[in-house]
Formats: C-alpha cells, sequence, structure tokens
C-alpha cells in the first residue's frame, strides 16, 4: 500500500493542523467557543484512550477516538491562528478610535535600500492622540528617505498618522494587504519625508537578528567589491545571500521566463546543495562506528544554521534549514521512521511557530516539491540504467527536475500563471553552474582577506555568474520560452493534485478504482474548462481600472480587449503586469489592442469614436462612452448627450461637475485615476449632492460593469 495511515502519524497530525488554521482564516470556524473547544476535545479524547486502556475498544471506536484526537489537533490550529493573529490583542492598533498625530516605534526587520528611499517595519509602540499619549501595539511599513541611514533597532518618533494598507483595486490583482497582514501581521504603512521623523535611541530587540543583518550586510560589501559588474554583483548577492536590492528588472524576467526564478530565491534548493556539500566534505566523521554519526550531524547543522545566519535568517532559508535539521536528526538517532513522518515533523514545528506560513507559497513549494523528489524521482530513475557516469548523471538531475516540477506545476499555475517551457535545459545546465557559482560565492566570503587567493577566487565566481546570467538570458530569447496566461482556480488545482496522487496510486497498486477516479476528476475539470471557455467566448465588459497617475479603460469583447490608455502605459510593462495582467488571465484574454488617448483618430480602427467638446465619445458595444479628458476654461461647458451611458472624467480636467451641462441621474460618472485623488474626492462629493451615481475609481477601485451581448462588433 502507498499510504498506511498508522505509519504516518504526523502527516495527519501535520494535515488536521492545517485545516484548523485554514478554518479560521476563512472565517469558518466559531472564534467564540474556539479556547472552549480546543480544551474540550482533548480531555474527551484523554478519557477515552486511557479508558480504552484499560478495557479494549473495538475498532469502530478505536476510529472514532482517532477522528475526535484529530478533531482536537484542529481545534488547536484553529485557536492557535486566533492567538497569533496580533489585531486580535485588544492594545493593537486597529481597536483605536482616536485619529493618530504621532507614534514611536522601533525598526524589527532589516532595513531594505529602494534607491533614494529605504523601507523597513517599525512595530508601534506608543500613539499620540487628542486625549495624550498611550501605548499600544502593531507594526507598520514605512519608507523613509535614504538619509539618515537607519538600522534594526532605531527608536524612531514619527509625525503624522498611520495609512491603512489597501487591498487590491483591480480585479484578480495581488492582495498586498492580505499578504502582509497574514505573514508578517502588518496593517499600516506610512510615507515619511525629510524632517518628519528623529531617531531617539538605539535598542537592539534581539542580539542574534542583529548580529546575522550585520554579517549579511558585510559579506554583501564583500562581494560589491570584488564584483565591479552592477548585473553579475546583483544575481550573486541574491543567489547567496538572499539580497535583491541589486537584481534589476531585466534579470528578474529572464530568469523567470527560463525557469530558473528558484535559483535566485535563496531557499531550499540553495540549502540540498550545501547539504550535499558538506556531505562530501564531512562524510568522513561516519566511519567512527561510536559516534560518527553524531558527529557528522553536529557538524552539518552548525554549518546549515551558519548559512541562515549569512543570509540574515531569511524565511526561506529557515524553513528548509529547519526541515533538514528534523532529516540529518532522524538519521543521527538511527530511528527507524519514514522520509515523510520526518518532514510532517518539521512542517508540524514550524506550522506551531507561525500558523501562517500556510499561506507562503515558498513553504507550500518547499515541502511539495521535496515529497515530489523523495517519491516519484526513484520511479523515473529505476525505469533506465545507464553505465556511463555521465549519462547516469544527466538522467538522474533530470528525473529530479521532472519529479519536481510534477510535483509542483499546479501551486506554480495557480500562483504565477506561466509555465517554463524549457525548464529541463534550465534546470539540466543552469543549476549546475548555480552550484560551483555558490561554492565560489562561498570561498570568496572565507579567503577574501587572503591575497591574490580572493582574486583567483573572486574570477571563478565572476565566470560563473557571467555564465549563469547569459545561459539565462539565451533560454529566455528561446521560442515558446514561457507559457503565459494560465489561469486556473483553487478547486482546479486540488484537482490536479488529485490526479496526480490518485496517478500514482494506480502505478504503485494497479487498481483500477484509482484510474476510474483519475478519470472522472479529468472530465469534471474538461466540463468545467469547457463551460468557462463558452463563458468567455460571450463576455461583454467595460473596466475603468485603478492605476494611480494614469487612465485604463479596458473594453472586453469575448477574448478580445481594446485597452484605452496613454502612451505612457502602454511602454510600462511592470505596471501592466501587476495592475492588469492577473485580470487579463482570468478573463481569458488572448488579444489586446492599445488605443492611445487622448488622440481619437487612432481609435477608428478598433473602436468608433469622435472628438467631442473637451475629449472624444466612443461608442461600443451599443454603448456610448464620453471621456472628458481636456481642461476647461474658466466658465466654459460642455453638453452631455442624453444617450450618453458613461461619463468618464480624466487628467484633472475638471473642478466642478456644473461644467458639465445635461447630466441625469441614469448616467454614470466615473472618476479615473488619472485626476488627483483629492480632486476626485471633490467631484464625488459633488455629484452625492446632486444625486448622481459616481464611482471614484481612487477611493472604491476599479469600475467594472458586465454587459449583456449585442450585435455589435461581431
Amino acid at each position: 500500500m502507498l499510504f498506511k495511515w498508522s505509519a504516518y502519524a504526523f502527516l495527519r497530525l501535520v494535515l488536521a493542523l492545517s485545516l484548523g488554521i485554514l478554518l479560521y482564516s476563512s472565517h469558518i470556524w466559531p472564534v467564540n467557543y474556539s479556547l472552549i473547544i480546543s480544551i474540550i476535545l482533548p480531555i474527551i479524547y484523554l478519557v477515552f484512550y486511557f479508558f480504552g486502556q484499560k478495557k479494549k475498544l473495538g475498532t469502530n471506536a478505536n476510529t472514532l477516538l482517532g477522528f475526535v484526537g484529530l478533531a482536537a489537533v484542529c481545534s488547536f490550529g484553529a485557536t492557535l491562528a486566533m492567538f497569533r493573529t496580533e489585531s486580535n490583542q485588544p492594545l493593537h492598533l486597529n481597536h483605536l478610535a482616536d485619529s493618530v498625530q504621532a507614534y514611536q516605534g522601533i525598526i524589527v526587520s532589516d532595513v531594505q535600500q529602494k534607491g533614494v528611499y529605504q523601507k523597513t517595519i517599525v512595530e508601534i509602540e506608543r500613539v499620540r492622540t487628542r486625549q495624550g499619549w498611550r501605548n499600544t501595539q502593531g507594526k507598520a511599513q514605512i519608507t523613509f528617505p535614504n538619509k539618515p541611514t537607519l538600522q534594526y533597532g532605531d527608536k524612531l518618533l514619527i509625525a503624522g498618522a498611520l495609512d491603512t494598507i489597501a487591498g487590491s483595486r483591480n480585479p484578480a490583482e495581488f492582495d498586498f494587504k492580505i499578504y502582509l497582514a497574514r505573514l508578517q501581521q502588518v496593517y499600516f504603512q506610512k510615507f515619511t519625508h525629510e524632517g518628519s521623523f528623529v531617531v531617539l535611541a538605539h535598542s537592539t530587540p534581539n542580539y542574534f537578528t542583529a548580529w546575522a543583518y550585520q554579517l549579511n550586510h558585510f559579506c554583501d560589501q564583500i562581494f560589491r567589491k570584488f564584483i565591479p559588474s552592477r548585473q553579475e554583483y546583483g544575481v550573486c548577492s541574491a543567489l547567496i545571500l538572499g539580497v535583491k536590492d541589486g537584481l534589476d528588472n531585466e534579470v528578474k524576467t529572464a530568469f523567470s521566463a527560463a525557469g530558473a526564478m528558484h535559483i535566485l530565491a535563496v531557499s531550499g534548493m540553495h540549502v540540498v546543495v550545501i547539504y550535499q556539500g558538506l556531505v562530501f566534505i564531512f562524510g568522513f566523521l561516519k566511519r567512527n562506528k561510536k559516534y560518527g554519526n553524531w558527529l557528522f550531524a553536529i557538524t552539518v547543522l552548525v554549518c546549515l544554521w551558519f548559512y541562515a545566519l549569512l543570509t540574515g535568517w531569511s524565511a526561506s532559508v529557515l524553513r528548509a534549514v529547519t526541515m533538514f535539521s528534523f532529516v540529518v536528526l532522524a538519521e543521527a538517532m538511527k530511528r527507524k521512521t519514514n522520509i515523510y513522518n520526518t518532514l510532517a515533523v518539521s512542517a508540524f514545528v514550524l506550522l506551531c511557530y507561525n500558523p501562517f506560513l500556510l499561506f507562503d507559497v515558498g513553504f507550500l513549494l518547499s515541502y511539495v516539491a521535496v515529497i515530489g523528489i523523495v517519491y516519484i524521482q526513484p520511479l523515473l530513475y529505476e525505469r533506465f540504467n545507464f553505465t556511463n557516469r555521465i549519462a547516469d548523471y544527466l538522467w538522474e538531475n533530470t528525473c529530479v527536475s521532472v519529479a519536481a516540477q510534477i510535483a509542483t506545476f499546479p501551486l506554480g499555475l495557480y500562483y504565477f500563471h506561466q509555465f517554463p517551457n524549457y525548464f529541463l535545459l534550465s534546470n539540466l545546465f543552469l543549476i549546475p553552474i548555480s552550484t560551483v557559482a555558490m561554492f565560489a560565492g562561498i570561498a570568496m566570503l572565507f579567503t577574501f582577506w587572503v591575497p591574490y587567493l580572493n582574486l583567483l577566487v573572486s574570477k571563478i565566481l565572476y565566470w560563473s555568474i557571467w555564465l549563469l546570467n547569459h545561459g539565462v538570458m539565451l533560454t529566455e530569447k528561446l521560442p515558446m520560452a514561457i507559457t503565459e496566461g494560465i489561469d486556473i482556480s483553487a478547486l482546479e488545482a486540488i484537482g490536479f493534485y488529485a490526479i496526480i496522487v490518485l496517478g500514482l496510486l494506480f502505478l504503485a497498486e494497479r487498481k483500477m478504482q484509482y484510474w476510474a477516479a483519475v478519470s472522472v476528476i479529468m472530465l469534471l475539470l474538461m466540463t468545467g474548462q469547457l463551460y468557462e471557455d463558452w463563458q468567455q467566448a460571450h463576455q461583454q465588459r467595460l473596466a475603468v481600472y485603478f492605476v494611480p497617475r494614469q487612465s485604463a479603460i479596458g473594453l472586453t469583447e469575448g477574448r478580445s480587449l481594446h485597452l484605452v490608455c496613454a502612451d505612457s502605459l502602454l511602454n510600462d510593462e511592470q505596471t501592466k503586469r501587476f495592475r492588469l495582467y492577473g485580470d487579463w488571465y482570468k478573463m481569458g484574454i488572448n488579444a489586446v489592442n492599445f488605443v492611445s488617448v487622448p488622440s481619437p483618430k487612432a481609435a477608428k480602427a478598433t473602436v468608433p469614436a469622435k472628438e467631442f467638446g473637451q475629449g472624444a465619445l466612443l461608442r461600443w458595444n451599443d454603448k456610448n462612452i464620453l471621456l472628458v479628458n481636456k481642461s476647461f476654461k474658466y466658465g466654459q461647458t460642455l453638453f452631455v448627450p442624453q444617450a450618453v451611458q458613461y461619463i468618464i472624467i480624466q487628467n484633472n480636467s475638471l473642478y466642478s461637475l456644473q461644467s458639465l451641462v445635461g447630466l441625469h441621474a441614469g448616467q454614470q460618472l466615473i472618476l479615473d485615476t488619472s485626476n488627483k485623488a483629492y480632486r476626485a474626492e471633490k467631484l464625488a462629493a459633488e455629484a452625492a449632492r446632486l444625486h448622481l451615481r459616481c464611482h471614484n475609481v481612487w477611493a472604491s477601485g476599479a469600475y467594472v460593469e458586465h454587459l449583456a451581448k449585442s450585435n455589435y462588433m461581431k
């Protein structure tokens, strides 16, 4: 059997714990009774467990008792998540009714340099309101000018109020608010300016963390000194230390397209490489029959945790090192346990430390990839046997890459909406190069003070990074290097994993019920996809997107979209990717026609338009859309035809709605983000007084309306 549950005790426990965390985070768990439930269920379990020791229970009773135990762990997970949610604490800033005038806090994370700014997390300790100073708690992500240079442990006094972090403002946009709240317990932000803050003192919250940051910065300066090329330095520092400040967008895009982004994200892969190197160097310690296993385990653990220190306690490295620590300790104790239980124990410990790691895609990918490699790779590898060492090495690495890809591709599609078509090529050739670069970089950190030797090592490091970069760039330029725009739901991702698991069960046990289950799930997924394709082929939608200081109007017709925007947005790939691509992927858009404004002549090929006063009049899907985008002179007015359904006000063109004559309650006013926020707010208030329908994109996010299918534009 592939899964005998009795042999996977901790796997059951970690699944139950995860379910409890999910129930709490989905607002399904009864929060008011959580503590009571988490006390009563363990008591019930213990009472019946000890009763069962005296009187032998039947199979059904034991099964029921097992479910009670899992329910107790589930309730523990929900209660743990509730107590670890800082906003539930009575002194948290979320419960503050009065407006904040100033606040004191301490920097509790590393300070990231962002050009002329520096960004960090500040733990708020006191705030000043109209009633005076009061103690509080809560974290804020604060951006400061780059002078004076701040550091971990600085105590600050900052003037002004805190801003709540805005959620996603466009359909299917990445929700930064939820991300910060769940993973970092950060609920507020602030962009400060020179003179609005002062450093009061310095008090190190945690000396180990401070030492880790200092060591990380010191090592980063070594790389900066010995690798003069900006691009190579950026990749080197990201590859070895996890410092991504020096990476430019071109490099990130190239690594993503080549399916090699995991090389730049210091994580489990890097820890595996270092672990393999440590096995090669210190493997001889195991020859000591009495203490060899423990000598090896202690040496490896010290080295792995020192590497975690070098990365500044990078969260992803800490996860991977914790995972490997359990694996190494299990081997040292010579316990007869399976790798899945060991992995489950490490996951259980990490989730108890931070239950919201369950929502960290890096955490999920790390464990899923390791499980895939542990189980699937041997199945693939044993299919062929090569006597040639080089061929065997290539085949083994191919099996590792394929196994990891099989295990992670549903999560990759769900979170990143893309698939690297040349992942095998990149893993077979780029990972060996990155391995050389990693060992050369670590050697550089230990030999930088040795004359001549440091130059030799730096040359090896530089050229290996150079070769890595150019290999990635070459892979990116290959035809169809990446398939983008793939959108699957969480339910579809679960369906894919069900197919993978059931397929493996079928291969292991050759039972047709598993293959029948695979067929049913595939049929359901295909039926759902066909229905989604039909919906997308018949969709009609008007969207005015949230793009700060710019205008973006999306007119969707089936799977085609006309984007009415200025040239500045047309050429801004980064903004489009962050603000718009998620929605386009979800809508199944496969053709985008860019329409430049304010010139309506450019629109004639795709969207009928004509100049109209201080703007342009577009006719689309039997709807008339008036764009008001030119400034009005004093006393100037514009008559709005009754047949116009949508009036989109842009570019700070209006001071008052009185300049638009003929407005009526049946029309929809839309104030987009090319207007200044305060002016949009003023116009929205005026519209409310006049009882006009008005949508302020600055305040309410994107305006989206699904329209009825018409015969237009067939």
